[in-house]
């Protein structure tokens, strides 16, 4: 019976980037070729090179649920921050007019 290698982690990529120099280096030069030369798929480098944050996430999420013991290792960031950014987030006095701030 042939063993199934398994198939690269996202995860344990970048914990090697943290342990790595000289992954890190080649990652920060050219991260396509770092991630394919890891043996990543071609849709674990698409979720990392061109996916944004929400991709890798999807992907490490996707990683942590089948793996319970990296489950334990990788927690969610508990804080988040809320609003859309807009203007009416600076108004720190509650009035919406623009003018100074009411002082009766």
């Amino acid at each position: 019976m042939t063993a199934v290698a398994p198939e690269p982690r996202l995860s344990d990529f970048f914990l090697r980037l943290a342990d790595d120099p000289s992954l890190l280096e080649r990652y920060e030069r050219d991260p396509e070729a770092a991630l394919a030369a890891a043996g990543m798929t071609h849709a674990q480098i698409d979720a990392v090179v061109r996916g944004g944050s929400d991709a890798v996430r999807s992907a490490l999420e996707t990683e942590l649920a089948a793996e319970p013991a990296l489950r334990r290792l990788v927690t969610a960031p508990r804080m988040m921050t809320q609003g859309d950014g807009g203007p009416d987030d600076d108004d720190d006095d509650g009035d919406d007019d623009g003018d100074e701030p009411d002082d009766g």
